[in-house]
């Protein structure tokens, strides 16, 4: 048997024998990916740029000094809930197969959407 299958087998044993070790390994894995998600959407400025021409579309120029803590909070709120929610419906196999089969017309949708702020900002 390879040295290889050996190393599995103990290391199947291992976490077998010890769940909290199995459970730490498993907590570990998935703030790994929790936090390389992150980084990833805030380092997107799709976002910014998203939430930055919905505002200027539908605010008027001089708004309440609250709003600059509230919107932000709010955006941050609305992103995480949206982006948690798509994550669990696609991490099942079938919405992935559907999402995948309609992303093009999805996408274009989502662009001619978006098209909309902007051409209120262009006839201002």
């Amino acid at each position: 048997m390879p040295l290889v299958l050996w190393a599995l087998a103990g290391l199947h044993s291992l976490l077998v024998l010890v769940p909290w070790l199995y459970l730490s390994l498993k907590i570990a894995g998935g703030a790994h990916a929790l936090l390389s998600g992150m980084l990833t959407q805030l380092s997107n400025p799709n976002t910014a740029i998203v939430f930055g021409s919905i505002f200027a579309a539908t605010l008027g120029s001089h708004i309440s000094p609250v709003l600059y803590v509230v919107l932000p909070l709010m955006a941050f709120c609305i992103d995480t809930l949206w982006y948690a929610r798509v994550a669990c419906l696609l991490s099942a196999d079938r919405p992935r197969r559907i999402y995948i089969s309609y992303k093009r017309w999805l996408d274009r949708i989502g662009g001619g959407v978006m098209w909309l702020p902007g051409i209120r900002l262009f006839i201002r």
